[in-house]
């Protein structure tokens, strides 16, 4: 089951760019992606941890998608934002696959703080070293979803269009986050497939903003003038 997550999301990944923005094909392959995330980190720390990986898996699910209603409805914690109807399904106007992308990259952000600061470090600095890494995974994310019309920012900001404040919000609630993570899944050594994973996609990331954002943006701008 976790080769074949691995495997589809691999595929999905690399087919992205291929696909033209705003094409029913693009959006099938974000869900894809996320949820071969969540399956594969699921699935890891469900081998470590087993029934309590279920149950952090909910509890930062539920924190995901309450966070996003709260914060899509007041601007707080990351500044005033708005979702399209372009990724469905939605509950109270947040798609779900959002809360599962918190779930999905949570674990690998904490272990890669893990493996960085290593076994002796406190669970303050691994909360501080795993929010960091989740809020990292947002930097080069949140502009490219932007560009597919997955949401949107009205009053702009200072990072292609997104206020600093986004990153502010991603960090604070990513450090509870990391607090649900020592308290329900308490660091058991360094496991190499959250931190392969977290790297993996990092670096598809990178590949994809510096290779492909901006011909994605003049795509997406020659779309919308015509």
């Amino acid at each position: 089951m976790k080769r074949l997550a691995v495997g589809v999301t691999a595929i999905a990944m690399v087919a992205t760019p291929l696909a033209s923005i705003g094409s029913t094909l693009r959006v099938t392959l974000a869900h894809l992606v996320v949820g071969g995330l969540f399956v594969i980190t699921l699935l890891s720390a469900h081998s470590v941890w087993g029934r309590r990986a279920v149950v952090a898996s909910a509890v930062i699910i539920g924190i995901g998608f309450l966070v996003e209603v709260v914060g899509s409805r007041t601007g707080f914690p990351f500044g005033s934002y708005d979702y399209t109807a372009r990724l469905v399904p939605q509950v109270a106007g947040v798609p779900l696959v959002v809360a599962f992308a918190w779930c999905a990259m949570a674990l690998p952000s904490r272990e890669v703080a893990v493996a960085i600061l290593g076994q002796r470090a406190t669970r303050v600095a691994r909360v501080v070293g795993g929010a960091v890494a989740l809020m990292a995974w947002d930097v080069f994310l949140d502009p490219h979803l932007v560009m597919e019309g997955y949401w949107v920012w009205p009053d702009g900001g200072q990072f292609f269009g997104i206020p600093l404040t986004n990153y502010l919000g991603w960090l604070g609630v990513s450090a509870v986050l990391m607090v649900v993570l020592e308290m329900l899944l308490p660091p058991q050594g360094v496991q190499r497939i959250p931190v392969v994973q977290y790297v993996a996609v990092a670096a598809m990331e990178m590949i994809g903003f510096v290779f492909f954002f901006g011909e994605d943006r003049k795509s997406t701008r020659l779309n919308s003038s015509h």
